[in-house]
């Protein structure tokens, strides 16, 4: 149902905390007791990037210019678990240049282990981010988790995404 949400509330306009709301709104009508959903929105218009993260890693915003990572931090729970009156919809706002990227990851990147048990880690993630030229973080960061990783089992999934 958040497909249908999300497509009918952006093609009218709505604000990113009235979409969130109507998200929210839509998954404790339907979900079962208990479930949820982590979810990061992102809207650009005008180089200027406005957030909403509930319940998600942080986001890595890698500027170009600086090389610099600032990280989008969750500053709500996941949807479906508190009426939308009680969440903080709080909207973040980033000026962003042409050639900043934004690195949204799951749990299950900064959660790989090492062999020795070692988490990868936000921290780690930023720095091989900010190590990496434009438009070639994604590549990086995936290759480090996996050498990072080396023989050890994935225990969850991963997942990452690059938007620039």
């Amino acid at each position: 149902p958040l497909a249908s949400v999300l497509y009918a509330t952006t093609r009218n306009g709505v604000a990113l905390s009235d979409v969130v709301r109507t998200m929210n709104d839509t998954l404790l009508a339907t979900l079962p007791r208990g479930f949820f959903c982590g979810a990061l929105l992102l809207e650009l218009e005008d180089r200027r990037l406005r957030y909403w993260n509930g319940g998600m890693p942080a986001a890595a915003l890698h500027r170009a210019g600086s090389g610099r990572v600032e990280l989008l931090h969750s500053l709500d729970l996941a949807l479906g678990i508190l009426p939308s009156s009680e969440l903080t919809l709080a909207i973040g706002v980033e000026d962003v240049s042409p050639d900043d990227a934004v690195y949204c990851y799951s749990d299950g990147l900064i959660e790989t282990l090492s062999p020795s048990g070692e988490l990868f880690g936000i921290d780690r993630a930023s720095s091989v981010i900010a190590a990496s030229p434009p438009r070639a973080g994604f590549r990086r960061l995936l290759s480090a988790v996996a050498e990072f990783r080396g023989d050890a089992q994935q225990i969850g999934r991963a997942s990452c995404r690059e938007r620039v």
